[in-house]
């Protein structure tokens, strides 16, 4: 081989990020998470710092995914020093939809919506749909959590153009904004709009996607189920939505209780003792789980 083919050290740890993120784009986190920490280690030895970083905000992000938030908003928290320490001006794209994290979770949401908005920008801007699409979908959920549907569905649909704009598949992020688009349509009570959505969601964005999105999936199927006072079938997609929880050992323990007292209502609906039983042992020790977390 000609010695001028032989890929860097530096190319070699670039072609790992690069897999990394289809990974993290497919919600492989617990494969890109690894890489992301190896690919950290090398070009912090070779003194890569803008990549040093760029890896680091990329963690943030697939931490947030599998719910872990400490990891998140700790990497969140050492990435402005760094990138000074190092003399590497921060990706404002990439950071703003973490601090709106940041802001969402101390319940601060006028800062958080702010955050997303401007990372929206920057990403439509860059051209880098993927950013654009996940800030959209960040911005809506908090929309949805303040009952504006309209300014929800409107920010999904937005999202979802985003995405059909991106070089990259994102099935993570269509699968994110279909859901955020079911929840609002559900909650205005317009099932067959919301049936509609569900129909469009094809084996690829379903099967391609997060574990986390999946539960969310069937967590709506659920509600979606239980709004049409199907409560057999809607315990069965309830269940589904925790065994997703459980396999893939997601560590939002906060989403995992309310889907547990989900679950407990449609099995008191049902009135079986048995169901009500077996989920309140699970609700009971998912809440001791969220304790011990926090």
């Amino acid at each position: 081989m000609d010695a001028t083919s032989i890929p860097s050290p530096y190319e070699q740890i670039k072609k790992t990020v690069d897999t990394a993120h289809l990974l993290s784009n497919e919600g492989r986190y617990e494969e890109s998470i690894p890489m992301l920490r190896v690919a950290k280690m090398d070009f912090e030895a070779i003194g890569c710092y803008i990549d040093v970083l760029h890896c680091h905000i990329m963690l943030a992000k697939d931490f947030f995914h599998i719910g872990d938030l400490k990891s998140a908003f700790q990497l969140v928290n050492e990435y402005e020093p760094l990138c000074a320490r190092h003399q590497v001006t921060p990706d404002y794209a990439k950071l703003y939809p973490m601090l709106g994290l940041l802001y969402a979770n101390r319940q601060q949401y006028e800062k958080a919506k702010n955050y997303f908005r401007e990372s929206y920008l920057l990403g439509f801007k860059e051209q880098d749909y993927a950013t654009a699409a996940h800030s959209l979908n960040l911005y809506a959920s908090l929309t949805f959590n303040e009952k504006q549907f309209d300014e929800t569905l409107a920010a999904v649909d937005l999202a979802i153009e985003c995405i059909d704009r991106a070089t990259l598949s994102l099935p993570v992020e269509l699968c994110c904004a279909k859901n955020l688009k079911i929840r609002a349509l559900l909650a205005q009570h317009r099932l067959a709009d919301a049936k509609h959505v569900f129909d469009s969601i094809n084996g690829r964005d379903f099967y391609h996607s997060a574990a986390k999105e999946l539960a969310n999936t069937y967590n709506l199927y659920a509600l979606y189920y239980t709004l049409l006072e199907e409560f057999e079938q809607a315990f069965r997609m309830q269940k589904q939505a925790v065994r997703l929880f459980r396999e893939h050992q997601i560590k939002d323990y906060q989403l995992l209780a309310t889907m547990l007292e989900q679950q407990l209502t449609i099995a008191k609906k049902l009135n079986n003792i048995d169901k009500v039983l077996i989920t309140y042992e699970e609700y009971v020790e998912a809440l001791k789980a969220l304790i011990e977390y926090n």
